[in-house]
């Protein structure tokens, strides 16, 4: 699943509690919901972090591939 799908099927709580732990990363909350709905890619060390967020709240290891696959030309 990538991360817009995981982020449609989570409850309010868990979004905010995602938004929340990738703003605690150094990055603003427009930016982390931008990489929560997948209209920005972020850089590995982020993407890393942030399947380490998912892990942590929704107890599932989700791969940096799997949220994030490459674009499409």
């Amino acid at each position: 699943m990538t991360i817009n799908e995981i982020y449609n099927t989570m409850s309010e709580a868990q979004r905010a509690s995602l938004k929340t732990r990738i703003m605690m990363d150094g990055v603003a909350y427009t930016t982390a919901y931008a990489y929560c709905r997948g209209t920005r890619r972020p850089k590995l060390l982020y993407r890393q972090r942030i399947a380490g967020h998912i892990k942590a709240i929704l107890g599932i290891n989700y791969t940096v591939d799997e949220l994030f696959p490459e674009a499409k030309a």
